[in-house]
C-alpha cells in the first residue's frame, strides 16, 4: 500500500478568516494490539509495527530506560497495555489517523495507554477528521472520544505531540491515579475538551503547550452516577500554556445554531486544586453557561495559585464586564490582544517546532 502524506494547515492569523482544512484520512487494516511487557520483541500489522529499540538504554537512576518504538501508519486503535513500570514509547516514525467519521468506531480512541505505571510516550502525531460544521450535541454520541488517553493507569507522561481535529485531545481518566504530565503538546481544532480528567481527578501537570483553536479547556467534572471523594489535595497545574478557544457549533438544544465556545475550565467542587502560572488564555465568546457560576464561583474556589497570566479578549468591543477576572491575570482586548496572541503563538512554534513538524510555519 503506497504511503500517503497528509499536510497540516499553517496556523491561522487571528483576525483573518480561514476555511477549515480538509485532512485526508487513511483507510487501512492495521489490527489492534497490546504489549504484555516492555520486553516484547516485535508485534506487527499491515500498516505499522512496534518493536523494542535495539540496545537503546538511557540512564534513570540505578535503572535503565528501555525505549520501545512504534512505526508506520495506524488506522485502528493502538493499545499499549500492561507495560513494565517506567516504559518509554517513542512514536517518531509513526502516524495515527483518528477516524471519527468511520462508523466502525475502531479508530476513535486511536492511541491509549492502559493498565500501566509511569509510562512515557514521546513524539506523537495524531491526525483527525472531526466534523467542524456539525453541532456539539449532533455528534456527541458517535464521536465522544480522545485522541490520546491514559486509562486505568497509574501515572504517565506525554511529551512532544501534535494533535489535530479530535473530540477531546487528551485524557487521564477511568480510574487513572498517580501523577500525569503533558509537555510540549500542540493541539488544534479539538471539538470538546482539550484535556479531560473527569471523575478520577488525578494529579496533572500541563506545561509548555500550545492549544490553538478549540471548543473548551480543562474538564474536571464528575460523571453521572459517579461519587468521587474530594480531591483538593491533588493538583492540576497549568504552566506556560497558550490556549485559544474558538467558536464552533455548540449544543443546539441549549444554544441554537450559533457558533460559540465553552470556558477555559469546567469544574466540580470535588476536583483538584488549581495552579495557573505564566499562561496566556484567549477567547472571543461568552454565550456558554460555563462562564456563570462554574467560572465565577467554582473556579474561584479551586484556584489556589495564580501568577503572571494573561486573559485576552479576541471578540468585538471591549473586554466583557460579565467575565470575572481571576487574581493573577491581566486583561487585554482589541487589536493589542490579537497581536499579543499571534506573537506568543509564533514564538512558541519557532522555539518548540522550528521546522513546523508537519508542514506548518509560523506566520510572518
Amino acid at each position: 500500500m503506497a504511503e500517503a502524506v497528509a499536510r497540516m494547515p499553517a496556523p491561522a492569523r487571528i483576525g483573518l478568516k480561514a476555511e477549515p482544512p480538509m485532512v485526508p484520512i487513511m483507510q487501512g487494516t492495521c489490527a489492534k494490539f497490546a504489549l504484555p511487557t516492555v520486553a516484547a520483541a516485535m508485534l506487527s500489522c499491515s500498516a505499522g509495527r512496534l518493536r523494542e529499540a535495539e540496545s537503546e538504554h538511557r540512564p534513570r537512576g540505578e535503572d535503565s530506560e528501555q525505549v520501545l518504538r512504534v512505526t508506520g501508519e495506524h488506522r485502528t486503535r493502538v493499545l499499549l497495555q500492561d507495560l513494565k513500570p517506567g516504559a518509554v514509547v517513542d512514536c517518531t516514525s509513526a502516524k495515527f489517523y483518528l477516524g471519527l467519521t468511520d462508523a466502525s468506531r475502531e479508530n476513535n480512541y486511536i492511541l491509549q495507554v492502559r493498565a500501566s505505571r509511569d509510562t512515557t510516550v514521546r513524539n506523537v502525531d495524531i491526525i483527525g477528521d472531526i466534523p467542524l460544521d456539525k453541532s456539539w450535541d449532533a455528534q456527541y454520541q458517535d464521536n465522544n472520544s480522545a485522541a490520546f488517553a491514559f486509562i486505568d493507569s497509574h501515572g504517565g507522561t506525554l511529551e512532544d505531540a501534535r494533535i489535530t481535529r479530535s473530540w477531546d485531545a487528551l485524557r487521564a481518566a477511568r480510574d487513572s491515579e498517580g501523577h500525569y504530565e503533558f509537555r510540549r503538546v500542540y493541539a488544534t481544532q479539538w471539538r470538546d475538551d482539550v484535556i479531560e480528567t473527569d471523575s478520577g481527578y488525578p494529579d496533572v501537570l500541563i506545561e509548555d503547550c500550545l492549544f490553538d483553536g478549540g471548543y473548551s479547556g480543562y474538564s474536571c467534572r464528575q460523571g453521572a452516577g459517579v461519587d468521587v471523594p474530594d480531591a483538593s489535595a491533588r493538583w492540576l497545574r497549568s504552566r506556560k500554556v497558550l490556549m485559544r478557544l474558538t467558536p464552533l457549533p455548540g449544543n443546539e438544544q441549549k444554544y441554537g445554531t450559533r457558533a460559540m465556545h465553552s470556558s477555559f475550565v469546567k469544574l466540580h467542587r470535588n476536583c483538584q486544586s488549581l495552579e495557573i502560572t505564566d499562561n496566556v488564555w484567549a477567547f472571543e465568546n461568552t454565550d456558554s453557561t460555563t462562564w456563570g457560576s462554574n467560572w465565577k464561583d467554582v473556579f474561584k474556589e479551586k484556584l489556589r495559585v495564580s501568577e503572571r497570566n494573561l486573559l485576552l479578549w479576541l471578540g468585538e468591543g471591549p473586554f466583557p464586564e460579565s467575565v470575572w477576572v481571576p487574581p493573577g491575570f491581566t486583561t487585554l482586548d482589541g487589536q493589542p490582544a490579537r497581536d499579543e496572541w499571534n506573537r506568543r503563538r509564533d514564538e512558541w512554534l519557532r522555539r518548540v517546532r522550528p521546522t513546523g513538524g508537519q508542514g506548518e510555519a509560523p506566520s510572518n
